[in-house]
């Protein structure tokens, strides 16, 4: 993942949910609301969209191991609706997250392992993603598991 200066202030480049959240508003775009100490809304701010620096905040965030960055930055390379798509970077992002404990990262791999889905057929590769969501409760999981054994 890249890493150069972000030009964003030095509090928060260590921070990876505040990249995250950053990211996530510069790619969709869209209202901020804003409120006072006592939770009533006082302004709203409009986010332009910037898909580039939110790509680029996203990288920074998971490269900081910041699971929700490295799920949505993994469907995103793998389907290319708002990023440029990169098969392979996806599946990476998501490899990362599954062993970070991502449920939905786990089931999506092991059914693109299980259906050669944008990744080479591997019932074992397929079974091991599916064992890791089962082992956290999926009944999806459970019942991949029962009809691939």
């Amino acid at each position: 993942f890249p890493s150069h200066d972000t030009s964003l202030p030095n509090s928060n480049k260590d921070h990876p949910d505040a990249l995250y959240e950053l990211g996530m508003l510069y790619v969709l775009g869209g209202k901020i609301y804003r409120t006072d100490e006592n939770g009533v809304g006082t302004t709203t701010v409009y986010w332009d969209k910037d898909i580039e620096r939110g790509e680029y905040l996203l990288l920074e965030a998971a490269s900081k191991n910041n699971v929700k960055a490295l799920v949505y930055l993994g469907y995103e390379y793998i389907l290319g609706y708002k990023l440029n798509q990169d098969i392979d970077l996806g599946i990476s992002c998501l490899k990362k997250a599954a062993e970070f404990g991502d449920q939905a990262a786990q089931l999506y791999l092991g059914n693109a392992y299980r259906y050669g889905n944008k990744v080479p057929k591997d019932i074992s590769k397929a079974i091991y993603y599916m064992e890791m969501a089962a082992k956290q409760g999926s009944d999806e999981a459970v019942l991949s598991l029962k009809n691939m054994k």
